[in-house]
């Protein structure tokens, strides 16, 4: 596919020509609605690129012309004022602004701008921390487009045009914020089910690409969250998808470039958690490469200490540090994210803790200190609240210097109608009435302010009583989660010990009675007719007789191992070893079976290696997966076993080229129940205990064991082993 994508000098081409047509209206004094479209349409270029040149523009803009003359030139400035004010992260002067522009927007009776500032101040919440705060904004939020959508459909009816139903828009933000407020908290589940009860609302007409991307996303998070990697990795696929596909209808990219890198980190993560880091790297430099063309310093910032954090909380300190090291360089030139330097020093200062590396860790724990994160967290929340108040004043003093300059014009036309003798007593008036009314004001404040004091306090001792009561609630709902979840796993694991109990009996009743039986008739045959019978006969009987004691060995050699490991009665015992010998001790048991099918094994592991580890548990899974590959390939067919060593572990491969098994079999290959066994090329028989006891000892080693398969092409069945030091 070849992406449609706009370059950034076609951007800046595009922004510089309405920057032109911006300036010809306001030198004409031309104040429509079509110049405001065409400022907000600069604007959002900015708060994507650089929102300091947005205010440095905006600031241009006020002074050159009339901008706030009427009410929706002051809702449109003070909005985006303060999303340029948000996105520097300060918080205080980005809710006196949207307070502004909600005074207007209550002026004028416009709804939707009040709606969308309601979602604004709740990520001004959420960005702090505050989820209880800005989940109470955001279902604020919902309420407000939900009534704006029954106005609107009642009014319109059928007239509705596909793309112009912002309230839907709007419902589908405040739904996928209050989910992303369920994920801070922890409620995956609910997290989930609102995501995808949002699902018609994203998929429609007037939902962009970028949307989409951020929406996949998300649910590859949760995903990812809840441990089930197949669906988040298929999610984030789908994010990137959508994104390549419709790119090409973008104005701006920047938030396509900053999606598109963290469903690639997500990808990235899914491959370390199954060890697959080759995989890992080349998508963590993807994602690197897609973040850097965001050219926003704050967001790439916090994406190196995102990534810093996971791999911290996984003990890859080395990858941990890497991306803090990124990050520590853009502190170093951008005072705007400098911010984020705390969360950074208080990484550091846990990895050195975890390392023993102490002095290093106090280091940086005293740096954190001096940030007062949390001091200037709570600080820039109480600013926020009292962003309101501060606004609601600056509102009534504007009514006494309005209510002033009133009374000066009467008092001008009054000084013009009367006479020279009775102006004097006119002025005494008026003073005295100014006076007085400025008095009258003062106390009114006076009072206001008080009366605003005792509700603040007395809302303060509510808040604080239901912040007490929803913890605690919540703590009892935590309780009952913890032990719904451990019901849930007591039964599953005595689910699994029901279905070994059954299937271990099968196998006694069934497999040991034809085995026994088959040497019990044989003998009887000697006892009955031996006199009868000549030298071939015999021999034939013979070989009978030991090929069923044979298989009768191996039957009970594999129960009572398995039922050993199953008791933990087998130990790892690891030494260094040299892995080639153990491989190709156990491949020359075979060659009397390999030689009945005419197969060449191949042992490709170097013989100049060595390693730690407890070569009778690997000679004897070996052993098992040989036996294994033999049963499956075909007359002439080829085996192989390999040995790769990786960062931190040894990864094992015997291959062979047979009739191979579907895929989703081959998944669910170790899951213990009867009748899944398959005969061999030959008509072998096996039971499948061999593989659990591989299972076993692999774990052992603290490793990971699983197959890949084509039906007609062959199997690899990969095992790994923890790299133990001398």
């Amino acid at each position: 596919m070849v992406l449609n994508v706009k370059s950034s000098n076609d951007e800046n081409r595009e922004i510089d020509s309405l920057k032109f047509l911006v300036n010809t209206k306001i030198k004409k004094n031309i104040i429509d609605e079509n110049l405001l479209v065409q400022i907000s349409y600069i604007n959002q270029f900015y708060a994507s690129n650089n929102p300091q040149q947005g205010l440095q523009y905006l600031n241009e803009l006020i002074n050159k012309g009339n901008l706030l003359s009427t009410d929706r030139g002051r809702i449109l400035i003070f909005s985006q004022i303060a999303e340029f004010y948000s996105k520097l992260n300060k918080l205080d002067l980005a809710a006196k602004f949207f307070y502004r522009s909600n005074i207007f927007a209550e002026k004028t009776g416009d709804k939707s701008i009040i709606a969308w500032n309601t979602v604004n101040l709740g990520n001004l919440y959420y960005g702090l921390e505050k989820i209880d705060t800005a989940l109470k904004y955001y279902n604020m939020s919902l309420d407000l487009f939900n009534k704006i959508k029954k106005i609107q459909e009642k009014k319109l009816g059928s007239k509705i045009i596909p793309g112009e139903d912002y309230w839907n828009w709007g419902i589908s933000v405040s739904i996928e914020n209050i989910s992303l407020c369920m994920l801070s908290m922890g409620k995956f589940d609910s997290a989930l089910a609102i995501l995808f009860k949002n699902k018609k609302t994203k998929e429609g007409k007037r939902v962009t690409n970028v949307g989409l991307q951020y929406y996949y996303a998300n649910i590859a998070s949760i995903y990812f969250l809840k441990k089930h990697y197949d669906s988040a990795q298929y999610y984030a696929r789908l994010s990137i998808k959508v994104g390549d596909e419709f790119i090409g209808d973008l104005v701006f990219k920047p938030d396509f470039y900053r999606f598109k890198s963290r469903a690639l980190a997500e990808i990235a993560r899914v491959f370390f958690m199954r060890k697959q880091f080759d995989s890992m790297n080349y998508y963590l430099t993807e994602s690197e490469k897609f973040m850097m063309m965001n050219k926003n310093p704050v967001n790439f910032a916090a994406r190196y200490i995102e990534n810093a954090s996971f791999f911290a909380e996984h003990n890859n300190y080395d990858l941990a540090l890497k991306y803090i090291n990124k990050s520590i360089d853009l502190f170093k030139n951008n005072v705007d994210i400098s911010y984020l330097a705390n969360k950074t020093n208080q990484l550091l200062a846990e990895i050195y803790e975890k390392q023993g590396k102490y002095e290093q860790s106090s280091k940086h724990f005293k740096q954190a200190i001096i940030y007062l994160d949390s001091l200037i967290s709570e600080t820039n929340t109480q600013s926020i609240m009292s962003s309101k108040l501060d606004i609601d004043l600056e509102n009534t003093l504007e009514n006494i210097r309005r209510l002033n300059i009133e009374n000066s014009s009467k008092e001008e036309k009054l000084q013009n109608q009367k006479k020279t003798n009775i102006l004097f007593t006119i002025l005494f008036i008026l003073l005295i009435s100014i006076l007085f009314i400025v008095y009258r004001n003062f106390r009114s404040k006076q009072k206001l302010s008080n009366e605003l004091k005792n509700k603040n306090y007395t809302l303060e001792e509510l808040n604080i009583k239901l912040n007490d009561a929803l913890s605690e609630a919540e703590s009892i709902n935590l309780e009952l989660n913890a032990s719904q979840e451990q019901l849930s796993a007591s039964y599953f694991k005595l689910e699994q010990a029901n279905e070994t109990k059954n299937t271990l009996f099968s196998i006694i009743a069934h497999d040991l009675k034809n085995s026994i039986g088959g040497v019990r008739n044989l003998s009887q045959v000697l006892m009955k007719d031996i006199k009868f019978l000549d030298d071939v006969e015999k021999e034939e009987i013979a070989t009978l007789l030991n090929d069923s004691s044979e298989s009768l060995y191996k039957l009970l050699e594999s129960l009572l191992l398995w039922s050993r490991s199953q008791r933990g009665q087998i130990s790892l015992n690891a030494e260094l070893n040299n892995p080639f010998f153990v491989a190709q001790n156990s491949i020359d048991l075979f060659k009397s079976n390999m030689n009945d099918k005419k197969l060449k094994v191949i042992n490709n592991i170097p013989t100049n290696v060595e390693y730690v580890f407890d070569a009778t548990l690997l000679d004897t899974i070996i052993r098992n997966l040989l036996n294994n590959a033999i049963k499956f390939s075909n007359i002439n067919g080829i085996i192989e076993v390999n040995l790769q060593e990786k960062l931190d572990y040894l990864q094992f491969t015997i291959s062979d080229n047979g009739v191979g098994m579907p895929q989703e079999k081959a998944d669910n290959i170790f899951h213990f129940s009867r009748g899944k066994t398959t005969p061999g090329t030959l008509g072998e028989k096996g039971t499948g205990l061999g593989l659990l006891v591989c299972y076993d000892f692999v774990k052992l080693h603290n490793g990971e064991i699983w197959f890949e398969s084509q039906v007609g092409v062959g199997t690899t069945v990969f095992f790994t082993f923890e790299k133990i030091k001398e």
